[in-house]
């Protein structure tokens, strides 16, 4: 039971990071790192893993109640899945500037980077400067690291809302269908309808990922 809770929590972690429901994990500090793969011309580090993996060991001591040394073993556990969603992560974001340079209509305003950061901070309760300033300090980013970081998140959210929710239609026969079939899990039909839409949508989003690494260059240089 833990071991699935574990993997779904995984897949949470993930899903929040690329929607922009997680802080932005990367540092602003630029030091010598150790490249653990290639996505093309993108070089993805030690650093970048462990900043996710940190951020899974959170998740789990929040929802799991685990221990700060518990979480962390758990979540280093699932490396090779947190190198994949980077993977995935540089996929989606190359394929967003691809598509932003062939489409203008497709380019994120600054306009609408500020509002999409407005509406980060309210929901983190973060409104006041000196609070977010503070979170800032305690992940070693600045300003200027943290825009850059939005964009690229408000850039998968828009690329996944152009390429996957059209496709995500559940008819009422689908959700009837869905909730029959797992009433215990769910307490109405729009639950059910919900939950089947978010596995849709995680199905979509890894068969779209698959094929955008079949036309890219990507080379892992380390072994789990």
């Amino acid at each position: 039971m833990r071991a699935s809770c574990q993997k779904r929590i995984g897949w949470i972690a993930a899903v929040l990071l690329c929607a922009a429901m997680a802080f932005p994990t990367h540092s602003n500090a630029k030091i010598v790192d150790r490249i653990v793969a290639f996505v093309n011309a993108e070089a993805l580090t030690q650093g970048d893993l462990q900043g996710l993996i940190r951020d899974h060991a959170q998740l789990l001591q929040a929802f799991q109640r685990l221990s700060p040394s518990e979480a962390q073993r758990a979540a280093e556990e699932q490396s090779e899945a947190h190198l994949e969603e980077l993977i995935a992560t540089s996929l989606l974001v190359q394929e967003a500037r691809r598509q932003e340079q062939e489409n203008p209509q497709y380019q994120i305003a600054q306009t609408t980077l500020d509002d999409f950061i407005r509406a980060f901070r309210m929901e983190r309760q973060l409104t006041d400067d000196a609070d977010f300033a503070l979170a800032l300090r305690q992940r070693n980013q600045t300003q200027e690291a943290f825009r850059r970081e939005m964009m690229r998140t408000l850039r998968i959210r828009e690329l996944l809302t152009r390429e996957l929710i059209p496709r995500l239609n559940v008819t009422d026969k689908d959700a009837a269908a869905y909730y029959e079939a797992n009433k215990e899990a769910f307490a109405s039909k729009n639950e059910a309808r919900r939950a089947l839409r978010e596995k849709r949508f995680l199905e979509e989003r890894e068969t779209y990922i698959a094929r955008l690494r079949q036309k890219a260059f990507v080379k892992v240089l380390i072994q789990f």
